[in-house]
């Protein structure tokens, strides 16, 4: 259902998924932020 709605190229969809969670099991669960217009410590400052 996901992969219908979300995806606009299935393949690429589930190939970066499986890399990511690839990634995720490699590295013990430690994750790098990937994501240069999101900024964690920026959302919870005060």
């Amino acid at each position: 259902k996901i992969l219908d709605e979300a995806a606009l190229d299935p393949y690429v969809f589930l190939r970066e998924a499986w890399l990511q969670r690839r990634s995720y099991l490699v590295k013990d669960g430690v994750t790098e932020n990937t994501d240069e217009f999101f900024n964690e410590e920026e959302l919870f400052r005060d």
